[in-house]
């Protein structure tokens, strides 16, 4: 197995070889403490699944929860203005060659 393991590494480019002896690097500083002939131990979800429906809290429904929203409303009424027609007369103007070529499309043309 070991030898396996070094004839794959020496066909690996020598940048992929870097990343394995860092890769063996880090695995060296991660089990400092742990003898070497003691088994690692299994690797431990960092999570508990969640389960959609579950909470640790409690929630009460009021006893109306299912009336209709509108009879607990408020209407709300809107104030609409009248329009005035030309009121923006003179505020909005164009250019008076607004239908020639861009200069930035003249290359396109």
């Amino acid at each position: 197995m070991e030898q396996l393991i070094l004839k794959q590494y020496n066909l690996l480019p020598r940048d992929l070889q870097k990343e394995v002896e860092d890769f063996i690097q880090s695995l060296f500083q991660k089990n400092m403490n742990q003898p070497i002939e003691k088994k690692a131990k299994p690797v431990q979800k960092m999570y508990k699944p969640r389960r959609a429906g579950f909470s640790k809290a409690k929630f009460e429904m009021s006893a109306d929860f299912n009336a209709p929203l509108d009879e607990k409303m408020e209407p709300v009424q809107k104030i609409y203005k009248p329009r005035i027609a030309g009121f923006g007369k003179g505020k909005i103007t164009m250019s008076a060659d607004f239908n020639a070529p861009l200069e930035d499309f003249k290359d396109y043309m």
